[in-house]
């Protein structure tokens, strides 16, 4: 009457088989995070500083200094966005992987 009655051991390598790819899918979460944290929250601290800078940098130093120091918080903020998308394509193919895996 019910899933897996009477198939002990069918049901104790599908347990299994879940909880390996529940745990290697952890370890991996947790190593790209921890792998990508810091980089993105250093470029993210730069793309701040500059735009800061830019603010400044118009009032004391002059338009030409205030566009560059602007110009160098966008590149900051895009390199930002490549690293969050590399992250991102990284996360979707440990998805896929996992998927592919369990069926």
């Amino acid at each position: 009457r019910f899933f897996g009655a009477g198939e002990k051991e069918k049901m104790r390598r599908t347990v299994s088989t879940i909880l390996t790819v529940a745990l290697g899918g952890g370890v991996l979460f947790a190593a790209l995070g921890e792998v990508l944290a810091l980089p993105l929250l250093r470029l993210g601290l730069r793309c701040v500083l500059f735009r800061a800078a830019a603010a400044l940098g118009g009032v004391v130093a002059g338009e030409r200094m205030s566009r560059l120091l602007a110009s160098l918080g966008t590149v900051y903020g895009m390199m930002m966005g490549l690293v969050g998308a590399g992250a991102a394509m990284a996360l979707l193919s440990i998805f896929s992987l996992m998927r592919t895996v369990t069926g």
